[in-house]
């Protein structure tokens, strides 16, 4: 039976609530967790620097560790099912009184969300065409769904901090990842999975959940341990590649030269974590008729645009556009946001006029997220093999991990050249990779 509209979709819906709330728990902690180390634990700001760097990094590259457990072991649901409950185990460990249980907690949380996140998106492909919907469509619509989450987390944690009571924010995400649960059990086939895949997943997630918290203690080795995951990465992709046959070889070159052009927007895009927060915090003139406007109000318009803009850049460029074609759309408003971020820079001191820029700027990225995640979720999607399609996914985390990694390093060209010139070398790097993907798309629509 098609479905003609997304509110019919009920798989779709309980996919997406469970991503919303896993967000949710990211995005809330993300904001507040230097304040919850710094103030309810005392820990030095060198320390909780540390840590935060660990919780963003590890974030996005244990979802390929979840990907090839959901492909080798268990099927979809059960791998978003048991990241569901460590999820919620690890929401209550946060909530306790001690730092240990906090700590413990934060682990259970990464592992939990690094398994079903390469799940749930891939899930999404594989219902949309089951039921008839448009994949590109359900990723756009899955896609806003995550990035309401990142909105109404910072905030909803964040009133929660204000009023002394921030365990009424762990309290939301247990109640929100158990109502997303049921509805997934309510409108999936769910099968129990067998002992030894359950034994091994068990065994699997309670060794990395002991090697996370190691890490959260140990922040000294950080470095060392992701460089030597990047090089066994490394060696895990080329042996991957060998098994496949020539066709699958074609395919999975496709997808990671796409994913390489994912890095160097989110290169940009995760500045508003870094450099935009800092140019927000200590430069801007944020007073409006007297009010302080806050920075987390400003660097939330992000995610905020990501939803209000979908609609607009749906129409643009087409429910399914090519891939290259979203590239192209993607890097496109990225320069125009930064260049408003360079025009806000030579007036950041003025009345008004630096919020009106900073909103445009915001509203750049965001659009341009929205015309690229979802091309390159459904791209992955339809050209993986289906043995591999949530190990893919997940591989695209971890190139977003690589992409916040080098935006640190991005970030410190700060100290040495002004944002205005920053900001316009940031644009006009993005200008070149459009020339490339522009030249390219052209070859391949001018005939032969």
């Amino acid at each position: 039976m098609k479905i003609n509209h997304l509110a019919d979709n009920k798989a779709l819906w309980a996919l997406s609530m469970g991503a919303l709330w896993e967000r949710f728990c990211f995005f809330g902690l993300l904001t507040n967790l230097i304040i919850m180390l710094v103030s309810y634990w005392k820990t030095g700001a060198h320390v909780s620097y540390a840590i935060y760097g660990t919780y963003a990094t590890l974030a996005f590259s244990l979802p390929l560790l979840g990907g090839i457990m959901a492909d080798r072991w268990l099927d979809r649901i059960n791998a978003i099912l048991m990241g569901y409950l460590l999820v919620i185990l690890g929401a209550l460990g946060m909530m306790g009184a001690g730092q240990e249980a906090f700590y413990a907690g934060l682990a259970c949380y990464l592992v939990g969300s690094a398994l079903c996140r390469p799940s749930i998106a891939t899930l999404v492909g594989e219902y949309s065409d089951i039921q008839g919907t448009d994949k590109n469509q359900a990723y756009t619509f899955f896609y806003i769904m995550l990035n309401v989450g990142a909105v109404l987390g910072p905030v909803i944690f964040g009133i929660a901090s204000k009023m002394g009571h921030l365990q009424w924010g762990f309290g939301v995400v247990i109640a929100g990842v158990t109502f997303s649960a049921v509805c997934l059990l309510g409108v999936s086939k769910w099968r129990m999975p067998s002992f030894k895949a359950l034994g091994s997943l068990l065994l699997c997630a309670g060794l990395l959940i002991g090697f996370v918290l190691w890490l959260l203690i140990h922040d000294q080795y950080f470095n060392w341990v992701m460089l030597f995951s990047g090089i066994l990465v490394l060696c895990w992709i080329v042996t991957l590649f060998t098994r496949q046959n020539n066709r699958e070889k074609k395919q999975l070159s496709k997808i990671i030269l796409v994913f390489f052009c994912s890095v160097l927007f989110f290169m940009v895009s995760l500045q508003v974590g870094s450099s935009m927060t800092y140019f927000i915090e200590y430069l801007v003139n944020r007073h409006v008729w007297g009010f302080m406007i806050p920075t987390q109000w400003l660097t939330a318009l992000d995610p905020l645009f990501v939803v209000l803009a979908a609609p607009i850049v749906i129409k643009c460029i087409g429910k399914k556009p090519p891939i290259l074609k979203a590239i192209i759309t993607c890097f496109s408003l990225c320069v125009i946001g930064l260049v408003f971020f360079a025009l806000c820079s030579l007036v950041h001191d003025k009345p008004y006029w630096p919020i009106l820029l900073l909103a445009l700027a915001m509203l750049g990225l965001g659009a341009g997220e929205i015309a690229l995640s979802p091309a390159i979720l459904t791209y992955a999607n339809e050209q993986s093999p289906n043995s591999l399609r949530s190990t893919m996914i997940g591989l695209w985390y971890l190139f977003i991990a690589l992409a916040g990694y080098l935006s640190g390093y991005l970030s410190q060209l700060v100290s040495i050249m002004s944002f205005a010139h920053y900001y316009l070398l940031l644009a006009m790097m993005q200008m070149i990779l459009l020339g490339v993907v522009g030249y390219l798309w052209w070859r391949q629509r001018s005939p032969r």
